[in-house]
């Protein structure tokens, strides 16, 4: 093994050639590998033991509905991890590699640990809260579920903003645009699809 590495020397060496941090790695990997399993086991569950409940949607998957949610308090962590669609996946892991490697040009691997945890919980929990208190989420509140990396995402990318947000990257590779406009672009978007189903 690479010194202060858990991953096999060859890997190491070649994350550190390519400038890629360990920490990203592992964050990729692990949603990744979950959402391939996911789907080994939601294609396993329909051939063979599908019965209309206890899905592995229902087991990784946030409930909105409290009672639910009493009774599956883990999915406040896993729902974060846990994809279903491949554009979803797509898009997020996207943009956890663009700002993950922004961010950790300011913040350490810990920093990263810590909001991509705490952002997902945050995120989890202000889901629930909104979807119990706005009498619009009332009539689907019993079956919505939350699922995906967007809110731990979305605590990487605002505080990468929030440290440098004069930064510039090559937004599609040929627009030259400063973070906090992208940043502000994507929560105006959040925003207003909120209510659109």
């Amino acid at each position: 093994m690479a010194a202060g590495s858990p991953l096999p020397p060859r890997v190491a060496q070649w994350l550190r050639e390519r400038q890629i941090p360990e920490v990203l790695f592992y964050y990729l990997v692990v949603n990744v590998a979950v959402f391939l399993l996911g789907g080994l086991f939601r294609q396993f569950e329909t051939l063979w033991l599908y019965e209309g409940e206890g899905s592995v949607s229902d087991f990784f998957s946030l409930p909105a509905a409290l009672p639910r949610l009493l009774r599956a308090p883990w999915t406040l962590v896993t729902y974060m991890f846990y994809h279903e669609g491949f554009t979803h996946i797509l898009f997020n892991m996207l943009w956890l590699w663009g700002f993950g490697r922004l961010f950790l040009m300011h913040f350490g691997a810990a920093h990263f640990h810590r909001v991509y945890c705490l952002g997902g919980v945050a995120g989890g929990v202000a889901y629930v809260l909104a979807y119990n208190i706005f009498p619009y989420f009332a009539g689907v509140l019993p079956v919505a579920i939350a699922m995906g990396a967007s809110a731990s995402v979305m605590a990487i990318t605002l505080a990468a903003v929030v440290r440098a947000p004069w930064q510039e990257v090559y937004l599609f590779g040929m627009f030259r645009v400063r973070i906090v406009w992208i940043a502000v672009g994507v929560v105006l978007i959040d925003l207003f699809s909120i209510t659109v189903s």
